[in-house]
């Protein structure tokens, strides 16, 4: 007997958003369990270096920018005295927002970023399948963003108006070109990501795999267009000030969570020397970014335009490509010498790409699925709890300010999300 179509809709729809709603529920019980202990243990709901930095006025980093593109929208010499750390496409970005003063500026900026925070969340939904009428991802965007805009990094970033958000959509969105086949928006929007902040440029992998040197070509053409926007010597300042503040300004704190800050803290902490501390840091960035190479290089190998297939399925990702999506946002906040923690809004991209996978999309053992589902889930949820000593650490170590750090998470999810890109489907 043929099966009822309603019962059988209903069977399809539960296939498909298992994994949404076991990583939903991990997720959602060990984010409320983290931010019960914060709360039991701190003692206050806002907390100095938690939620609101008393210390620092209100939209620091925002004010900062807006002081480049204000001495831009006076002229260009006066944009020159001041270039910086920032692409100067930054700076263009910004000038909009000066015909408000700079207090108006930063409330719009930060309406700004939840917007975007907002988009990168149903673009991440869109991105694996098209299980989800666009009416239900809708409302799963509303639920979904109810909780993280709540959150340790997504409040932090608000606090400081920091466009990691931006990036973070214009990165979801050149996945999303991808999958879909789309060449040219996908360059455009990885292009537009890099220009404000320089990290997403390791999703170039994807470029050069779905579509072909051409592609690649394409991408590192507008970049180079977008950084000489403002002549060679706003560039010379960019340069300048990215590597003072990879080398000589690095602050390592422990809202840092890059591996050098990571390392940085260990050492203070007397769990190493100095010496060993280096040569430990430089062992990390060689195995981390030789993983990264072996993965994308299989990846690569493997694309349709290398094997002249051309019936690849698009709007998709694979399950090793969606571990490679990983491994790659994991870089992004581990690589770089001064990673805060409000960078940490970007790995919700890959989270909710992966949490999209259909039932039987990941491994051949759905226990193994399931399994590596919640792992993800459990150390996500981490990222996105307050920065504080939780219990079995504070049992373990009594609060040494290093045990606060993100970077373990952010270190097992990198594996995680390598072990899916070996082991995949």
């Amino acid at each position: 007997m043929d099966k009822n179509p309603a019962e059988s809709g209903q069977n399809g729809f539960s296939r498909e958003t298992e994994y949404l709603r076991l990583g939903g529920a991990v997720f959602l019980f060990l984010l409320i369990l983290g931010y019960y202990d914060f709360r039991m243990h701190v003692g206050a709901l806002y907390n100095e270096g938690q939620t609101v930095y008393a210390a620092l006025p209100r939209g620091m980093d925002y004010k900062a920018v807006y002081g480049y593109a204000a001495a831009l929208w006076g002229g260009l010499g006066e944009f020159l005295k001041v270039a910086d750390a920032y692409p100067p496409f930054v700076a263009i970005l910004y000038l909009p927002l000066n015909l408000f003063p700079v207090d108006a500026a930063y409330q719009l900026f930060v309406l700004l970023l939840m917007l975007c925070g907002a988009a990168a969340v149903y673009i991440s939904l869109a991105i694996r399948r098209r299980a989800l009428a666009a009416s239900s991802r809708i409302t799963l965007t509303i639920l979904i963003c109810a909780v993280l805009f709540f959150t340790y990094p997504f409040n932090f970033s608000f606090e400081r108006g920091n466009c990691d958000i931006i990036a973070a959509v214009l990165a979801a969105g050149a996945l999303l070109a991808t999958a879909g086949d789309r060449k040219w928006p996908a360059i455009l929007l990885l292009t537009l990501s890099s220009q404000i902040k320089v990290y997403p440029a390791i999703l170039s992998v994807f470029l050069l795999a779905r579509f072909g040197w051409g592609s690649f070509a394409g991408f590192i053409f507008l970049n180079v267009f977008y950084l000489f926007i403002l002549g060679p010597t706003a560039l010379l300042g960019f340069i300048k000030g990215a590597a003072r503040l990879s080398i000589s300004a690095v602050f390592s704190w422990q809202g840092n969570h890059s591996l050098h800050s990571y390392l940085v803290n260990l050492c203070k902490a007397g769990f190493f020397s100095r010496f060993v501390a280096e040569r430990i840091l430089a062992l990390a960035y060689f195995l981390s970014t030789a993983s990264f190479v072996a993965l994308s290089l299989k990846y690569i190998r493997s694309s349709p335009w290398r094997l002249n297939k051309k019936e690849f399925q698009p709007r998709s990702f694979g399950p090793r490509e969606i571990g490679l999506i990983g491994v790659s946002f994991c870089l992004m906040s581990l690589l770089p010498p001064t990673s805060h923690d409000y960078k940490l809004v970007i790995q919700i991209v890959p989270y909710l790409i992966l949490l999209n996978t259909g039932k039987g999309g990941l491994f051949g053992n759905e226990t193994e699925a399931r399994f590596f589902i919640a792992i993800v889930s459990a150390f996500t949820a981490y990222l996105y709890i307050p920065r504080f000593t939780v219990m079995p650490l504070r049992f373990l170590f009594n609060e040494l300010p290093v045990m606060e750090m993100k970077t373990p998470a952010l270190l097992f999810l990198f594996l995680s999300y390598a072990y899916l890109a070996v082991r995949g489907r």
